[in-house]
């Protein structure tokens, strides 16, 4: 649905193949259910202006650009998108990790990103 509804009542219509989503009796939204159960279908249009700027993207192109950096920022973007439940969640993240290769030479965000990766694998055994 619109993001500019969240938090606002809405009603649902669901047929086996379509959900309908109304809003004080307007429809607002319509989707084709997906052909796999739990899988979510997202409208471009619908997602906050901020989200729109990452359609396009996707988990492994960020991981082979963090790559071509270097090894450890390569396995640093693709920690930071498998720590999250959906992978898009930690796209700015992964972005921000990629911004600094344009602004710092890329041996120092290697060794940044090595430091990074020791520091959560240190966290991850004195648990």
């Amino acid at each position: 649905m619109p993001h500019a509804l969240v938090h606002q009542e809405v009603d649902v219509r669901t047929t086996a193949d379509t959900v309908e989503v109304f809003c004080r009796g307007v429809r607002v939204a319509s989707h084709v259910v997906s052909a796999r159960p739990g899988e979510a279908t997202t409208v471009t249009e619908h997602m906050p202006k901020s989200h729109q700027k990452y359609v396009g993207r996707t988990p492994s192109g960020l991981v082979e650009e963090a790559q071509r950096i270097g090894l450890f920022t390569g396995q640093l973007v693709e920690a930071t998108l498998a720590a999250k439940r959906h992978p898009e969640m930690g796209y700015r993240s992964c972005l921000g990790i990629l911004w600094l290769a344009k602004t710092y030479p890329a041996e120092r965000v290697e060794a940044a990103a090595e430091g990074r990766l020791a520091a959560r694998r240190a966290r991850c055994r004195s648990r």
